[in-house]
């Protein structure tokens, strides 16, 4: 059954995934459309997309359209296309419009948060309002979107080989090449209170430091944050002056679900849904009010260094800490897409 979705200029009830001005259910009573304004959506098949738009000329209208026809429809309405990997690229600009919502795929039923935990930011390598082949464009939808740009220092055309279409889809990152998303996310405020993280991530091999996301120090200051997968799989987190390693461990040629919980001086990690693995950060300066970096953030590099090696499929942050129950919701929800029991 297609996700329901909703058009509105404000966050609507029930709790729902935001993507620009629109709202798509992922689990949950969304009914009757009458009352709550959200409405069956249609499930896109293989090769097709739902295109939900509601605008001047079509208020609220859901279609389905193969690739060429989306791609006719998409130049018709100015979106930039470029010369090569036309589809993408005019994927890419619809993603960014808050009149018109292109999906290739149901979002599964993740949890979507409350007032209390908010779903502020997601990104899906394989769900093309957030990342479609051949553009080198991302969007991380979500309550505080921002956007990204992909690159390494080879860029074949169209940055294809950074889109791996296994697992429901997800962003390659090859460290030979150095690859990263370099965003436009500068702002801290939503660091600088208890935080939840979570990475769908494909390990390709050991790391010695492979950097998931990296906000840089500035201004001379212990100020960063940055998530990074050390030695044997261990995660480094370092918050200001202060960097720890988890005894909780990523599993090496495989996807596994990451997780981690940062409070004002607390560090709870977790993989694959098992136990927590809890550390104090006791430096001087390592209060999450100390992350006032004016860096962008980054995703898969510190720049040029300490390069990850391996695949992103999904990332997702939420404003608070999340109990076990949404935790364990999401592992439900998406163990199945990456292989995992």
């Amino acid at each position: 059954m297609a996700n329901p979705v909703q058009f509105s200029s404000t966050n609507p009830t029930p709790q729902s995934l935001k993507v620009n001005n629109f709202y798509i259910g992922t689990v949950g009573n969304y009914g009757p459309s009458s009352t709550t304004n959200f409405y069956a959506s249609y499930e896109a098949g293989s090769g097709q997309y739902s295109v939900i738009t509601n605008d001047s000329i079509t208020p609220f209208y859901i279609s389905v359209y193969n690739e060429n026809q989306l791609l006719t429809y998409l130049k018709g309405l100015g979106y930039t296309v470029g010369e090569t990997n036309k589809l993408g690229r005019a994927l890419s600009t619809a993603s960014l419009q808050d009149d018109i919502c292109v999906v290739n795929k149901d979002v599964e039923p993740i949890y979507t948060g409350t007032s209390t935990d908010k779903l502020a930011f997601y990104l899906d390598g394989g769900f093309t309002p957030c990342y479609a082949s051949g553009s080198d464009a991302v969007i991380v939808q979500g309550a505080s979107q921002f956007t990204g740009t992909l690159s390494g220092t080879s860029s074949p055309e169209g940055n294809l080989q950074r889109y791996s279409a296994g697992n429901g889809g997800s962003i390659s990152f090859n460290s030979s090449n150095r690859d990263k998303i370099t965003t436009n996310l500068t702002n801290n405020s939503i660091f600088q209170s208890p935080f939840t993280m979570e990475f769908w991530v494909y390990v390709d091999g050991a790391q010695s430091n492979g950097t998931l996301f990296y906000k840089a120090p500035s201004n001379g200051q212990d100020n960063s944050l940055e998530i990074s997968i050390g030695a044997s799989g261990r995660i480094n987190i370092t918050v200001g002056a202060d960097t720890r390693t988890s005894t909780a461990a990523l599993t090496q040629d495989a996807w596994n679900l990451l997780s981690i919980q940062l409070t004002s001086n607390t560090n709870a990690v977790r993989v694959n849904n098992g136990t927590v693995d809890a550390a104090t950060r006791t430096a001087i300066g390592s209060a999450l009010t100390n992350i006032t970096s004016t860096a962008a953030v980054l995703m898969g590099s510190e720049g040029t260094t300490n390069n990850f090696n391996g695949k992103i499929a999904i990332f997702s942050l939420y404003e608070g800490t999340l109990s076990q129950a949404p935790q364990l919701q999401n592992w439900n929800a998406l163990k199945s897409r990456f292989g995992l029991s």
